[in-house]
């Protein structure tokens, strides 16, 4: 079968913190009574597995599509038989649990866990939304131990005020959660492991509390102070026809870049070529966009505000314009420069 590029349909999670911004602002499908947290654009977990909405393999999960393609579709850089990155969008109507990850220096410790390094895109913020990220203070494990026990582990965390378009890097290991207000896009690691160290007594959706992992955590975090939260752009590039490419990040694991498309006639499409290393994902921040590989050229798949496509790594050059005006998009792909050859 000839790759071509998939429109994704996304699994969808209720969480208890959750809310409904992903239905009203995103059209996400979800029923009045539904607290939508989160939903998993690109997923290839056991957790959760989004769906190819298009074309000759609709219906299929992304894990069916990757175990056919193999590297055809993930790139020739990709490691191991699942689909190689995690994308999902976050609506935090409440905080969310203070949590950390495992990385690659301690996930062998630890059962079942896998490294998860993340970082967010802000889409949108109540006024004085915020984020936890890192301690504010020197600590260690004894203390911090202590302060969860008595409910003050707050105390301990920098918060920091956010605003739409902020980017900001969870590494391995740094204490985090995002806070009440914050609506985002958070590319990672495909690894859906994460401890709570604390989650303000709440009962989860089945009414009993949720599990905590203290225990877990105290290996995996830390101590040491960590950069600060908000990244500024890596670089900066206006391209022809008014379009401007901004690398936000590169985190070796994966990469993003923020593609701002200047809408027009079809004669201002962008074409770049598609590394053969890296499965690319297409996030629609903003605006209406239309994307084709050059070889298929009659079979344009059009995303709106808050729809995903995967393009296979080997789908060679690929077309990308913006329909009736400007449109924010975020390419994803494994490390390594994405937008190749941009023309």
């Amino acid at each position: 079968m000839k790759p071509y590029i998939f429109r994704m349909e996304p699994h969808l999670s209720e969480k208890v913190w959750g809310g409904r911004k992903l239905v009203a602002r995103y059209g996400k499908k979800a029923s009045a009574e539904v607290l939508l947290g989160e939903s998993w654009e690109v997923a290839d977990l056991p957790e959760g597995q989004s769906v190819v909405g298009n074309g000759e393999l609709a219906g299929a999960t992304l894990g069916e599509v990757t175990a056919r393609w193999g590297q055809a579709l993930t790139g020739t850089r990709s490691v191991g038989e699942a689909f190689p990155l995690l994308v999902k969008i976050l609506d935090a109507q409440e905080d969310l649990s203070i949590q950390v990850h495992p990385g690659p220096k301690n996930s062998m410790l630890l059962e079942g866990a896998r490294s998860k390094d993340e970082s967010w895109l802000v889409l949108d913020v109540e006024p004085g939304a915020s984020v936890l990220h890192g301690f504010s203070v020197a600590t260690h494990a004894e203390e911090f131990s202590q302060a969860v026990v008595e409910g003050r582990v707050v105390d301990f965390l920098r918060r920091v005020e956010v605003q739409p378009g902020d980017v900001i890097r969870v590494t391995p290991g740094t204490v985090h959660a995002i806070c009440s207000g914050v609506v985002l896009l958070e590319v990672q690691e495909p690894s859906d492991t994460t401890y709570r160290v604390y989650d303000y007594n709440r009962p989860g959706l089945d009414g009993l509390p949720r599990a905590l992992h203290v225990e877990q955590s105290l290996v995996v975090i830390d101590w040491e102070t960590v950069g600060p939260a908000v990244l500024e752009r890596i670089s900066e590039k206006q391209l022809a026809g008014g379009h401007r490419l901004e690398v936000l990040v590169d985190a070796g694991a994966y990469r993003m870049e923020r593609l701002l498309l200047a809408g027009g006639d079809v004669s201002r499409a962008l074409t770049w070529r598609v590394d053969a290393g890296s499965v690319q994902i297409v996030f629609v921040v903003s605006g209406t966009c239309a994307i084709s590989g050059e070889e298929n050229d009659d079979e344009e798949v059009v995303l709106e505000a808050g729809q995903t496509a995967v393009i296979p790594a080997s789908v060679g050059n690929v077309r990308v314009r913006g329909v009736e005006g400007d449109a924010d998009l975020v390419v994803s792909g494994l490390g390594g420069q994405l937008l190749v050859d941009v023309g």
